[in-house]
């Protein structure tokens, strides 16, 4: 069983620091970013991350300068809360973690990454990528995880089955989904090639009908079913999400339809 405590204060900042052209160099750190590398209990950044950790740090609207952040260390997944200062101030909240049981090397590395999160007291932006200093010192490395599902492509993993849950694809079959640019959506169910349209707005996401070739797929067994499932997914499809390589599309209950994998 999962259970959560508070373990550490995580340090966040969304917004640019002072000053006119260098405030668009600088950008935000709102949005997901993976984190590629930390510093380690001797101050040197260490790189060859496992797990992919990452962190989002979303605006609170609610509150001004308030910010909400969420990762996950690549071992345990943790929460918590911010508050930032237009000066480029910032100070953080504790944030509540998963206690699942890590091997040596993630555990490291997690104790490395809340200890880089509670000294850091600078952030740095350019391009799509970022760093958290402790004064002149470099503690952590992330660079920006892509969230448009234009120009996408996905493996899909799991389907839901009709009936209420989730079901991992057949081994071998291999469905797949396309985002073009141009709203059009393609991919396969495992067995036959799929086409269509789609609609999508921030996180909302709507297919056109979907049209399918029309081979007969004998085995493995049961792959036509699959294939009627996905479809059926598709045209229940209501909102997405994307955290770092995994997208989830979900139906208007909230029911996840479909898992897919960059």
């Amino acid at each position: 069983m999962i259970r959560i405590a508070v373990v550490v204060a995580v340090v966040v900042l969304l917004v640019p620091g002072c000053g006119g052209d260098e405030e668009d160099a600088v950008g935000t750190l709102e949005g997901q970013w993976l984190i590629d590398g930390v510093a380690g209990p001797d101050d040197a950044i260490e790189g060859q991350l496992v797990g992919a950790p990452r962190v989002t740090f979303l605006l609170d609207g609610s509150v001004p300068g308030a910010v909400s952040v969420a990762g996950s260390t690549g071992c345990n997944r943790f929460t918590g809360t911010a508050t930032i200062g237009d000066d480029g101030s910032f100070s953080a909240g504790p944030f509540a973690s998963t206690l699942m049981g890590c091997d040596d090397v993630l555990a490291r590395q997690e104790s490395n990454i809340h200890a880089a999160f509670e000294a850091a007291d600078h952030w740095s932006v350019v391009d799509n990528l970022a760093s958290l200093s402790e004064g002149e010192g470099i503690v952590m490395e992330m660079h920006r995880l892509e969230t448009e599902l234009a120009g996408s492509a996905w493996s899909v993993t799991h389907v839901n089955n009709g009936k209420g849950g989730l079901q991992s694809v057949m081994a071998g079959t291999d469905p797949t989904l396309l985002f073009g640019t141009d709203d059009k959506v393609s991919g396969s169910t495992g067995c036959n090639i799929l086409s269509g349209t789609y609609e999508s707005a921030d996180e909302s996401l709507a297919f056109g009908s979907i049209g399918l070739t029309k081979k007969l797929c004998g085995s493995p067994a049961g792959v036509m079913d699959q294939e009627q499932q996905m479809v059926a997914a598709l045209g229940r499809s209501s909102t997405y999400s994307i955290d770092g390589n995994t997208l989830t599309i979900r139906d208007t209950g909230g029911a996840a339809l479909i898992v897919g994998e960059r």
